[in-house]
């Protein structure tokens, strides 16, 4: 009996450092720009620039392959324009600003002889917790539109990166995501509306990542 608790030990043991092994933890910040249309050229006097930051878990499959999940605070949001009264018609540049948390869940493929150049591919789940309509003019004038918006919407996410600093237990990159939203981020209207407006942005971010355990060799 002492023999097969020793064992067991020693097998859970072995599994637990194994996987820790494959486990690292990271960074990730830098600078997002986001719209509500499905066009980036066409909308660039709408978009809001802002900033994003996040935590990581990754989980290294093989050499080639990795899984990345974890807790990022997204800046959302865009610019429009809106009219008050009838005579005359006062103009109003306003930006929606959506204070978002998102749960990345992504695929990363390591390619290259150095395995430094990254693709990623993934969803986010974004969770709304706080919406502001901001009068550009006016900064004093704010107005709580939160009942306007879902609490949840949904984004794909397409990445590309490359680590310009690999070490044994900790590396830093460089990744530019792109992140088209596939749900309807307005209180009306179906979930997967298609012509609703949707939470679409572009990020640059700088990512560090430290392993848990060093492996030896």
């Amino acid at each position: 009996m002492k023999h097969l608790i020793f064992i067991f030990s020693f097998l859970f043991l072995f599994s637990s450092t194994s996987f820790a092994q494959k486990l690292s933890f990271g960074v990730e910040a830098g600078l997002i720009s986001s719209q509500p249309y499905n066009s980036f050229f066409s909308s660039l006097k709408s978009r809001r620039n802002s900033f994003n930051i996040g935590l990581n878990l990754n989980y290294q499959i093989s050499e080639s392959i990795s899984l990345t999940t974890g807790l990022h605070y997204l800046r959302q949001g865009y610019k429009r324009k809106i009219w008050f009264g009838l005579d005359p018609v006062e103009e109003v540049k306003v930006v929606d600003k959506f204070d978002n948390l998102a749960v990345p869940l992504a695929v990363n493929f390591h390619l290259l002889k150095s395995k430094r150049l990254m693709v990623q591919l993934g969803i986010n789940v974004v969770y709304n917790f706080n919406t502001k309509l901001d009068n550009i003019e006016f900064s004093a004038y704010q107005n709580d539109i939160s009942s306007n918006l879902r609490n949840f919407n949904l984004q794909t996410t397409f990445g590309i990166g490359y680590k310009i600093i690999k070490n044994e237990d900790s590396d830093l990159s460089i990744m530019l995501k792109s992140s088209p939203g596939i749900s309807n981020i307005t209180s009306t209207g179906s979930f997967f509306s298609r012509y609703a407006p949707k939470n679409h942005s572009f990020s640059a971010n700088l990512i560090y990542n430290f392993k848990l355990k060093k492996s030896k060799k």
